[in-house]
């Protein structure tokens, strides 16, 4: 016991394993000096000693210890980054653990596969690329982050945005196409943003230099041609874009890069026929309209 009262820790571990029926303890390899005293403890008190597990350690890239004061991040700081809890779990349970040359798991994966034989000894380094892109891999796949758990995930970094009730439709409708390049839900609700803003808000270099009077035109004669287009999915838009550019002696430069600013407000974005196609038609012609007038405007 300390001088003033309270238990030293292998004392206070001992008593409380106990009493909530630990039966097994896993824990780092810097805990193997407190084993065998612990297990006099039990021992001492006339009790069964759990079983013991000794995991490798997590260093910094250093090759220390990682601690409050050396590198050490905690789990909600990676939430507020935008990574989900599997992202997080599959690069932590793979850095001490293997099967066989797979990377990426389930969680229904991982509960069937582990096995203690496969737990390494040796300490490793933490590796901040290598977590991002474990991480991703886990966020971009659809049968590892389900479409429901890509909208309840993002659904706050929206709202961090002022993007507090976007419609779950048109959600559901534009998140497969920013699952290839959204690292993180952070990067998805920025992605998603020109979604859910009538008008979208416009980069400014991008509105500058593709928005000027002489595209003018060509947008409003783009809006006339997609009015007639009835099918609105994004190959036959397509189809009916590329015709009238071909008709028109104009080329896909000059007038595509206009549109997708027109239509997001920046010059990156997903694909600009899948853009128009989760947009919708009514959308689609307003926010060419109104980008006409920008340009007309100067």
């Amino acid at each position: 016991m300390r001088t003033d009262g309270y238990p030293l820790y292998n004392l206070a571990a001992t008593i409380d394993d106990h009493l909530m029926n630990i039966t097994f303890v896993v824990r780092g390899r810097d805990h193997i000096g407190n084993t065998p005293q612990q297990i006099l403890l039990y021992r001492a008190f006339g009790w069964e000693p759990p079983e013991f597990g000794h995991l490798p350690m997590m260093l910094n890239s250093k090759g220390e210890k990682l601690g409050k004061r050396n590198g050490s991040v905690s789990v909600k700081e990676y939430r507020d980054k935008g990574y989900t809890p599997m992202g997080v779990l599959n690069y932590l349970v793979r850095f001490g653990w293997s099967s066989g040359d797979q990377e990426i798991f389930s969680r229904d994966e991982l509960i069937k596969l582990f096995s203690w034989d496969h737990v390494n000894k040796g300490d490793g380094k933490f590796d901040e690329k290598k977590f991002a892109d474990v991480a991703f891999e886990q966020l971009k796949r659809p049968e590892l982050t389900s479409l429901d758990e890509y909208v309840a995930g993002v659904l706050p970094f929206l709202a961090a945005r002022g993007i507090t009730a976007p419609d779950e439709a048109l959600l559901r409708r534009a998140i497969p196409g920013i699952r290839e390049r959204a690292r993180t839900l952070v990067d998805a609700a920025h992605d998603l943003d020109f979604y859910f803003r009538e008008p979208p808000e416009f980069d400014e270099k991008a509105k500058q230099k593709f928005l000027t009077a002489s595209v003018a035109p060509h947008l409003l004669a783009l809006g006339k041609v997609l009015e007639g287009t009835s099918d609105w999915q994004a190959e036959p838009l397509e189809a009916a874009f590329k015709h009238w550019v071909e008709g028109a002696g104009l080329t896909m430069k000059e007038v595509a890069q206009p549109a997708r600013v027109a239509l997001t407000g920046r010059s990156a974005s997903p694909p600009l026929f899948e853009v128009m196609a989760v947009l919708g038609k009514a959308s689609t012609l307003a926010r060419l309209a109104r980008a006409a007038e920008l340009a007309q405007a100067g």
